[in-house]
């Protein structure tokens, strides 16, 4: 993750799993978003998106998706990141 453009956190409606939200340019210079859910397992799971692809209504597995795994550490930072800035 090359650079957060923004960030927050939802707490999805009222009984729905809470997330970690950014949107980011990559290594590569793509802007790219990222969610990262608050689940209550061991890890959580991420998913990642091409921005540009998304707003074009891409959504197809294999072209608009990316190895939530591979980024997983990097939202993990934003999302301190983002917690100590609002302290």
């Amino acid at each position: 993750m090359k650079k957060v453009l923004a960030s927050a956190r939802h707490r999805n409606g009222v009984s729905g799993t809470p997330f970690f939200v950014a949107v980011f340019i990559d290594k590569d210079g793509i802007r790219k978003v990222g969610i990262r859910l608050d689940a209550k397992l061991d890890t959580k799971p991420t998913a990642v998106l091409d921005l540009d692809k998304l707003n074009a209504g891409n959504v197809a597995f294999s072209d608009n998706s990316f190895r939530g795994d591979m980024f997983d550490a990097d939202m993990q930072l934003a999302e301190k990141r983002m917690d100590r800035a609002r302290r």
